[in-house]
């Protein structure tokens, strides 16, 4: 049976717009299922001030203005200092009573409709959560702005349509560490205590503690991140990665480590970095323009020049491709527009491909011109995206 804990966090992630994934559907389910009393003892116990207070807490980790300026810095307009004192103030209060309004509306509307209602049946679910729909091409949409944040004591938040998860601690505090995840077709903007600012791209999470000890600033990252890290001489930033430890102290960088992948890429844009396994030895300094390639299963790495515009194409708008099979594509576009596929054909996985596709596009344009640049086909069957070459 799930726990209370479970379903207000669901209920809270449908409520702000996030996306269930199976399992979190299967437990609504289930929770729908219970009899009368089970669920009206759950709601009770979801009534929880305690709890109302452990969610305003995270979310008053999130400084609501630090997203505008983010913008206000793309598009050029960005003024320090713009909004006045007691707008400030204003904003500061209404975060807070919006943090408990929503929880609390996230309690109210499962206690009218999912407690009030004699006989809830799974076709009529969909208040609380839509139905799967068959999948369809020209439905699939680019991913966007979300992360989960959770803390060393296991309370969770779930962030949509931020461009970080900046965030302002009293001296006090003691969360210990954070860690956000960021979901297939989710992208998001971390801004560390130190101002170092890190773009993780879809499945990747970023482990880090809430205030960075005077000897080092270390951080865990699974997946693909860019940084680009607040320069400190006197205390080293290092990034841990597949059994690769990366030192800077004041660059911009990209690391990609994802699981299935067997090997790390580490490209520097600008500064100085250097790489060591974490097993131990010699260290291995990179210039920009430069990538190691680290091989997890043996520990070593070699380096090569790099097109740095196409390694980090993803941070500014565009999947760049460079001799890339199509198998290697389908692998990052599969990730950013969350969907699942085969290929009917190996001679449709090895095709290669060079040039750029629009980040922020539909994936039906995006497949637009993979079809006609590589004489493929890309039909639905059976909820996948089934891709073969034309004859």
């Amino acid at each position: 049976m799930p726990t209370s804990k479970e379903i207000s966090e669901i209920l809270f992630k449908r409520l702000i717009g996030g996306k269930l994934t199976a399992d979190e559907k299967s437990l609504l389910e289930s929770w729908i299922a219970l009899s009368p009393d089970s669920r009206r003892k759950m709601v009770d116990s979801l009534e929880d001030v305690e709890g109302l207070r452990n969610a305003y807490r995270l979310r008053s980790l999130i400084d609501s203005r630090r997203p505008q300026e983010e913008m206000e810095r793309r598009l050029g307009i960005f003024k320090p200092n713009s909004i006045p004192a007691k707008q400030k103030s204003y904003a500061g209060v209404f975060l807070k009573w919006s943090a408990a309004a929503v929880i609390a509306g996230v309690i109210t509307l499962g206690g009218i409709y999912l407690f009030r209602t004699p006989s809830i049946t799974s076709d009529r679910l969909a208040v609380a959560e839509e139905h799967v729909s068959p999948l369809k091409i020209e439905s699939l949409s680019p991913g966007t702005s979300r992360a989960v944040l959770t803390t060393s004591a296991g309370d969770t938040l779930h962030i949509t349509d931020q461009k970080g998860v900046p965030y302002t601690l009293p001296a006090t505090a003691n969360i210990g560490s954070l860690q956000v995840d960021v979901p297939r077709g989710g992208e998001f903007l971390v801004v560390l205590e130190d101002s170092t600012r890190v773009w993780l791209n879809s499945e990747s999470s970023l482990r880090y503690p809430a205030h960075f000890s005077a000897a080092a600033r270390r951080v865990e990252l699974t997946g693909e991140a860019y940084f680009d890290v607040t320069h400190n001489p006197d205390v080293p930033f290092i990034v841990e990665s597949a059994n690769q430890r990366v030192k800077v102290y004041g660059t911009e960088f990209n690391v990609r480590a994802y699981p299935e992948d067997d090997m790390v890429y580490t490209s520097l844009s600008s500064g100085s970095i250097s790489l060591s396994p974490l097993s131990g030895g010699g260290e291995i300094f990179l210039s920009p323009g430069k990538q190691t390639v680290f091989t997890k299963a043996t520990s070593e790495a070699k380096v090569r020049s790099v097109d740095i515009e196409r390694v980090t194409g993803w941070r500014h708008g565009r999947f760049v491709f460079e001799e890339q099979s199509l198998r290697q594509i389908m692998r990052d576009l599969a990730r950013w527009y969350d969907f699942e596929y085969e290929f009917a054909d190996e001679k449709a996985a090895e095709t290669i491909f060079m040039g750029s596709i629009p980040r922020y596009s539909k994936f039906k344009t995006a497949i637009a011109i993979l079809e006609k640049s590589g004489g493929l086909s890309f039909v639905v069957k059976d909820n996948r995206i089934l891709i073969s070459s034309k004859k």
